[in-house]
């Protein structure tokens, strides 16, 4: 799978379908080549807390 930069012009529903896709090709070659144990390991915020 390749990324391509999402589209600068065209209507709403064009410039929103190219940057979901840009985000899932981005997440699929983060994640590409990870083990089962690796993609499936908990990982916990480094500082802050959120309540």
């Amino acid at each position: 799978m390749t990324r391509t930069d999402p589209p600068h012009y065209g209507s709403e529903r064009d410039l929103l379908e190219g940057f979901l896709q840009y985000q899932r090709s981005a997440m699929f070659m983060k994640v590409r080549g990870l083990s089962d144990a690796d993609a499936a390991k908990r990982l916990y915020p480094t500082g802050g807390s959120f309540t």
